[in-house]
Formats: C-alpha cells, sequence, structure tokens
C-alpha cells in the first residue's frame, strides 16, 4: 500500500457516517492505487481518480445498486 491508500484509509475511519456510495468510491480508488502499482504507475489522488472518472463511476454504481443520483 502506498502513502495515498493509508491516508485514505484513515480519513475513512475518522468519519462518523459515510454514504454507502462514497464507501464504494473509496475501494474503487483503493483497488486503482493497487493496480496501477503492479504496472508501476504512481497512484492517484481520490480527487484527481474521481475527476477523471466520475460518469464513469456513476454508471457503474447505478448498474450494480439501482440508484439516481440528484
Amino acid at each position: 500500500m502506498t502513502q495515498h491508500v493509508n491516508t485514505a484509509v484513515l480519513d475513512l475511519l475518522s468519519l462518523q457516517t459515510v454514504s454507502p456510495f462514497r464507501m464504494w468510491v473509496q475501494n474503487l480508488w483503493i483497488d486503482n492505487c493497487e493496480e496501477r502499482l503492479v504496472y508501476r504507475q504512481d497512484p492517484v489522488t481520490m480527487q484527481q481518480y474521481w475527476k477523471t472518472h466520475k460518469w464513469w463511476i456513476k454508471s457503474e454504481y447505478r448498474i450494480h445498486n439501482g440508484k439516481k443520483f440528484s
């Protein structure tokens, strides 16, 4: 795990109430960081990941959970 991932886990633990969507995105991002490390790429921040993939993330969440966003 990288420093980014470790920081994300600590941030997650410090929050009292986290939405299921936010937790799902956090898990996707951690998986992405680990995959990037396998291919010897630098991991991106969660903000960068969200900015780059937000439409795909929302679409996937709708498919898997059947929920719409406002």
